[in-house]
């Protein structure tokens, strides 16, 4: 799935977890001009939507009857979706590296479909 959706598997590293009260569980893989971020994490919607009020421009969504937001981050080169699941939810981060080798392209510009297609893993009972 990772390659239909434009990036390099064998890139795959994790990133730095977060273990406590919350706990954040991240990898990464990237592509000639990005990074993919997909985070697991424990704290709910509210919680979340809480954390960024304020902060970035927040926009309700839902991917595949997931109640979902996009935050699109002050930073123009990052852009995030978070969608519920049963513990908490599951976040897609697109993070543009290098900007002259996308030609326009913008990090929110595709997350909808990556996350759709990456939503399909998280499992329908969680």
């Amino acid at each position: 799935m990772i390659s239909k959706i434009g990036y390099d598997p064998s890139t795959r590293k994790r990133q730095f977890d977060v273990a406590a009260e919350y706990t954040f569980l991240t990898c990464q893989v990237t592509n000639s001009y990005s990074d993919l971020q997909l985070t697991s994490g424990n704290i709910t919607m509210d919680e979340d939507r809480q954390r960024y009020a304020g902060k970035v421009k927040i926009a309700d969504t839902t991917i595949d009857g997931r109640n979902a937001i996009i935050l699109h981050k002050t930073n123009a080169d990052e852009c995030d979706l978070d969608m519920q699941t049963k513990v908490g939810y599951f976040e897609v981060s697109i993070l543009i590296d290098d900007a002259s080798n996308v030609n326009g392209v913008k990090s929110c510009d595709h997350i909808t479909d990556i996350s759709t297609l990456l939503e399909t893993f998280v499992g329908k009972d969680n």
